[in-house]
Order: C-alpha cells, then structure tokens, then sequence
C-alpha cells in the first residue's frame, strides 16, 4: 500500500445523507469481508496512511511499515469522525486509552511510534526491506495449515462478532453431529 488516504472529502461534501449512508455501510462490509477472509492479509504501509486508508490496514491481520510512514485517523480535524472501524480496530491495536487519544485529537503519529504502540508489527528502512518483510512473512504463512489458519482468524475475530462466530460454531457443530450414531438411531423412526 502505497498511500491510502481514505475517502474523498468533496465526494462526502457533496453526498447527500442517504447515498452517504449507502456508501458508508458499503465500506463497513467490504472492511468485515476483508477480514473474514479465511487467508491472513498483510497491509504494507509504505507512505501514509489516514482515514479511511488507515482503517483498511487496521482491517488486515498483519501491519508492516516503512520507516517513514505516517499513520492516523484525522477526521475530527474535518468536523467528522473514523466511519470505518477505526475507532473500536484502533482500540484493539493499541488499546483503549491511546485509541481515544489518537481518535479524539486526530494526531498523526511515524512507524517508529506506531511499531511502539502495536499498532504495526515491525517498521522498515526503506520499500525494498519492507518488501522482504513481506515476502518473509508470505513464506511464513505458507507453511501453516490453511485449515488452522482460518480456524484461529474465526476465534480471533470473535470479539467483532460474536453472535457470527456462534452461529458458525453452532452449525459446524451440528453438522458434525449428524454423522453420529447416535444421531441416527433417534432419528430412524421419523
């Protein structure tokens, strides 16, 4: 990722309140979709990333950056608010406290200062170290099980959606318990 600076504030100026409603719940689904995804997804952050940019990496499970990088959710400096997860996805990666400060005050902070707070992972000297990064950590992850891999996204997703999570626990439940022998002796009179 290059530069993700988020959403266009003179096409928002210029929406009206429904088709900036449409629009908006369009990007919470694509963010959730982004997220759900059975597969890790890293966002290499290589100049900045504001707004809704930084929302699509908080979006992704793994955060990597350039040295030089610039990261925060600015909105309020513009009369709005974060619109696409950014204020509870910050609070999970750098906990509640200094969410509410980086949210409230729009401050923009470097990759050296986000590597601290957890928000990256790890912090880079320049594209071409950020590039190995990645590689390093694709070739990582194609080692793992992709069967494991989507299980624990699943679980360590949960606290997005909880009620999600149960209703597909629940119904891997239940379809493994129709293969039961039990199962299918209580059911043979029906």
């Amino acid at each position: 990722m290059r530069s993700a600076r988020g959403a266009d504030l003179k096409q928002v100026k210029s929406a009206g309140g429904t088709q900036f409603h449409a629009d908006n719940m369009g990007g919470h689904r694509l963010f959730a979709r982004l997220r759900a995804l059975p597969v890790p997804v890293i966002a290499a952050i290589n100049g900045v990333a504001l707004g809704g940019g930084l929302e699509l990496a908080l979006a992704c499970d793994i955060r990597v950056a350039v040295a030089g990088a610039r990261l925060g959710l600015p909105e309020v400096k513009v009369g709005v608010l974060p619109g696409w997860g950014g204020t509870w996805r910050l609070a999970e990666a750098v906990g509640p406290a200094k969410a509410r400060e980086l949210v409230l005050t729009g401050e923009l902070i470097g990759a050296d200062a986000a590597a601290r707070l957890g928000l990256v992972s790890s912090v880079h000297d320049d594209e071409a170290a950020l590039g190995a990064r990645v590689a390093e950590l694709i070739g990582l992850l194609e080692r793992t099980s992709a069967a494991a891999v989507g299980h624990a996204k699943t679980l360590l997703n949960a606290r997005e959606d909880p009620a999600g999570v149960h209703a597909a626990a629940e119904t891997g439940y239940v379809a493994a318990l129709l293969g039961t022998d039990y199962f299918g002796a209580a059911t043979a009179d029906f």
